[in-house]
């Protein structure tokens, strides 16, 4: 059994049972063969028309990236594999990723800081650095707006939420004030400086990792998609893969 089916059998029993609506016009086999499809593009990184024979033709696919990406599904999917696998919700870390922009008609800002021209991927995990949600802007966006956008969107899936460990780059009254408002406590840890090399903040190693796991899939280690939806359609997508690889590793 392949890596892609392994995962996209279980969360096809997921979508069986909280989105039956999505599967009357498809049988279980073509819903397993779009997915594996899909996953094998996220994780070779090759373009839509260049997925191999033994998936269903691109175009098949990409419809059904569209529609599950505008239905919200990855997001459904994310917040029901974090239930089911009982992890602690109540302290999470918050970080961004800028990313390089990949094709000339990609969206793209610069990030002066990181000298990055191309797209910001702003992401929010858990304790085991499970990602929760994200979102997409142009990489010269403000760190703290993307942070209010995305605990807005987890309060919106019903999760909830105590305390957020961030960088000095989520410093500020106006973030935390915001975020008081929404019964969320912020901490900003400081950085370690070594001698040589790169250490992240105390207990912030764990958002490390997750950007880290992000780069296996080649389809996100730059920005290809022309429009923010799009980029992070494909970054729900492979959140939701991590999450069920997980789950099926433990089942």
């Amino acid at each position: 059994m392949s890596y892609s089916r392994r995962i996209t059998r279980l969360i096809y029993r997921i979508v069986l049972k909280y989105f039956p609506r999505l599967l009357r016009r498809r049988s279980r086999q073509d819903i397993l063969r779009l997915s594996d499809g899909l996953l094998y593009l996220l994780r070779s990184g090759c373009q839509w028309r260049m997925l191999p024979d033994k998936y269903p033709p691109w175009w098949r696919v990409y419809r059904f990236f569209q529609q599950i990406t505008s239905i919200g599904l990855p997001d459904r999917l994310v917040s029901i594999m974090h239930f089911k696998s009982g992890t602690d919700l109540t302290k999470v870390f918050v970080d961004s990723q800028s990313v390089k922009w990949g094709v000339f008609g990609s969206v793209k800002g610069i990030d002066g800081h990181k000298k990055v021209k191309g797209i910001k991927r702003h992401i929010v995990v858990d304790s085991q650095g499970l990602p929760l949600t994200t979102v997409v802007s142009n990489a010269n966006a403000d760190d703290r707006r993307g942070a209010l956008q995305l605990f807005e969107l987890l309060i919106h899936e019903g999760l909830r939420i105590q305390d957020v460990v961030a960088d000095k780059g989520y410093s500020g009254k106006s973030l935390a004030d915001s975020l008081a408002n929404i019964g969320i406590a912020i901490e900003c840890v400081k950085p370690n400086i070594p001698a040589t090399g790169f250490v992240p903040g105390a207990g912030r190693w764990v958002v490390e990792r997750t950007f880290a796991w992000f780069d296996h899939w080649r389809r996100l280690c730059r920005n290809y998609e022309t429009l923010h939806r799009t980029a992070r359609g494909m970054a729900m997508i492979d959140c939701a893969a991590m999450i069920a690889a997980r789950l099926s590793k433990a089942g």
